[in-house]
């Protein structure tokens, strides 16, 4: 009888995926709850697997946590070494553009875009020193990675400065923990946004270089172009539309996105705006475009975004006919 209870957990134990679905399921359900409110139970509900697989895999809860911060770790560093902004050429754009790729995660349930590390150590930075350090030293890794651009970018444009690169990255980490703090007090990532928008002005007034009124980079970039035909009685719907797609189109790497309502978009006689969408009475022509940093981020970055789930017909239809919409990319030739 013993035997056969030990062939069947170790099946349990070796079934494909569990130890993976474990660390899923711990890094969600910390996220969630805290680490202390998440139990071993809560974790293999999650992960549809037995407390046996769960103790085949890991000693004990804690260490599952060192273990789903590693995993964590591995994920973050896929997910910001192939993010767009590091294609750019020039250090204080790959900086700005880490901190504008921060701010277009900060979306959907607190949970989803929250740090573990950030949320494991607080609870856990004296009752699990195991934890503290593997979380100290993931913060730390990430923050080194960012360091290097920011050392690179003193070097070309604040050379003199008396701070180091060092202590600069570790601060963008400080602000960022610190508005997902400020976001779970708050119930909505709006604060957090706020946060990261001030770190980006602190940071550019750090280092001296020209931008435009808008605090943009002079960086090289991309422009999508769209005309389309909107019903006049939808145009609250359209603005909602395109509320919901900004962020995923920043997500996936876009610089800025604007819409524009038309207001004084006259008929012509040969070609026009209105005659190009065949606007129809009860219709606006709409203006908008997408700011990428690349043609290549905007291949890229366009097939993502075609793919989330977000912006599927079922879940965020176009308030208009696509059929007459009018949409092409364009190199930039001149921006003063």
């Amino acid at each position: 009888m013993l035997v056969a209870m030990n062939a069947a957990r170790a099946r349990a134990a070796d079934q494909p995926g569990a130890r993976s679905r474990l660390l899923d399921a711990a890094m969600q359900a910390i996220r969630e709850k805290g680490y202390a409110a998440t139990t071993v139970d809560d974790i293999c509900g999650a992960a549809g697997v037995t407390k046996g697989a769960f103790f085949h895999h890991f000693k004990s809860k804690e260490d599952l946590g060192v273990a789903a911060a590693t995993h964590f770790a591995q994920m973050a560093e896929k997910l910001f070494g192939g993010a767009p902004y590091t294609e750019f050429a020039d250090p204080l754009d790959r900086l700005l553009g880490y901190i504008d790729f921060r701010a277009a995660l900060l979306s959907g349930p607190i949970a989803e875009f929250t740090c573990l590390f950030g949320t494991m150590v607080q609870e856990a930075y004296d009752s699990h020193p195991a934890i503290r350090e593997a979380c100290e030293t993931y913060i730390v890794r990430h923050a080194a990675r960012v360091g290097e651009d920011i050392g690179a970018a003193k070097a070309l444009y604040a050379p003199d400065a008396s701070w180091s690169a060092e202590s600069l990255g570790l601060y963008t980490q400080a602000v960022l923990q610190g508005s997902f703090i400020l976001a779970k007090a708050k119930g909505g990532p709006e604060v957090a946004r706020e946060c990261v928008a001030h770190l980006r002005r602190y940071i550019l007034q750090l280092f001296h270089r020209p931008t435009n009124q808008e605090g943009m980079t002079t960086m090289p970039t991309y422009i999508d172009g769209f005309v389309a035909a909107v019903p006049t009685a939808k145009r609250e719907v359209y603005k909602k539309h395109a509320e919901l797609a900004a962020p995923v189109f920043k997500e996936h790497g876009a610089l800025k996105m604007v819409e524009c309502w038309g207001d004084d978009v006259p008929d012509g006689k040969l070609t026009s705006f209105p005659m190009a969408v065949k606007k129809k009475d009860d219709e606006t022509v709409v203006f908008s475009w997408i700011v990428w940093p690349s043609r290549k981020a905007r291949d890229e970055g366009m097939k993502k975004v075609m793919a989330d789930p977000r912006l599927q017909p079922d879940v965020n239809p176009m308030p208009f006919d696509g059929k007459r919409l009018i949409y092409g990319g364009f190199e930039v030739l001149l921006e003063a």
